[in-house]
């Protein structure tokens, strides 16, 4: 799933968050904007400005249902089945979205994927070093990736 560069069109609010959190515990790398460099769209329905560029970049357009199957079988499954219909006709997530302690780490329960490609050797040290311990810095749940308030407003004046 390291080689997955996802981004999402036609969700919102709880469930938009929610599948962001799922595509990242899949080991995909999740993108707000649409490019030539991301191999995923999830869609909601198969419509609107991302999916007419995912055509123009041959990016593979799949629902939900793809996400959450992949975190169930700790792999990337094939797409095809899953391009077949939009998010609206499959229905809402299903998958529950691991829970998360203030450290950032998975519960017991369920084991996390993880994508080591871009760690140095001495990244954990460098970590630690921050502040003498652990700060919980890796936890995903704080990314300022998934603010979406982050995201200017185009129509508006500064």
């Amino acid at each position: 799933m390291e080689s997955v560069v996802a981004t999402v069109s036609g969700y919102h609010g709880s469930e938009r968050f929610n599948l962001i959190k799922l595509i990242s515990q899949s080991g995909a790398s999740y993108v707000g904007a649409m490019s030539n460099s991301t191999t995923h769209l999830v869609c909601w329905k198969f419509e609107g400005r991302k999916y007419e560029l995912a055509s123009k970049f041959d990016t593979l357009v799949v629902n939900h249902r793809w996400v959450e199957e992949c975190v169930k079988q700790g792999k990337r499954v094939p797409e095809y089945p899953y391009m077949l219909e939009s998010g609206q006709e499959v229905g809402p997530l299903v998958l529950e979205v691991p829970n998360v302690d203030k450290l950032g780490s998975l519960n017991k329960k369920r084991k996390p994927l993880s994508d080591k490609s871009n760690i140095c050797e001495d990244s954990e040290r460098r970590r630690a070093e921050v502040d003498g311990e652990d700060s919980g810095l890796a936890a995903w749940t704080d990314s300022f990736l998934l603010n979406d308030s982050l995201v200017p407003d185009v129509g508006k004046q500064q």
